[in-house]
């Protein structure tokens, strides 16, 4: 059976951040900076949960939506017309793997 299950979590896309280590005299810790960010994606996607647990493997489309940044516009009468420059996709940081890995991890 194919399930079709989704959901939309509003907000900025976040991305996967590497866990850090630092060093506390001669002790070390490490610690995860993307616990927080984990903990509101978790909040707003169990209010999405299906009342029963899947048991079969999952498919995962995951589509990110990003805001265009103002140099993307141009100024008085253009204020809303994209400069000739500004690009269609999004193509700098954060990237698709780390953004995925963040939705998984979650």
């Amino acid at each position: 059976m194919i399930w079709k299950f989704n959901f939309i979590i509003p907000g900025d896309p976040k991305a996967l951040k590497r866990h850090r280590t630092v060093k506390i005299g001669k002790f070390t810790r490490q610690y995860d900076p993307s616990v927080e960010d984990k903990k509101d994606f978790l909040i707003k996607s169990l209010e999405h949960k299906p009342a029963i647990p899947y048991d079969e493997p999952l498919y995962l489309f995951v589509t990110f939506c990003f805001k265009r940044p103002k140099a993307h516009f141009g100024t008085g009468a253009n204020l809303r017309k994209l400069k000739a420059w500004a690009p269609f996709w999004h193509a700098s940081t954060p990237d698709a793997d780390n953004l995925a890995k963040f939705v998984c991890d979650s």
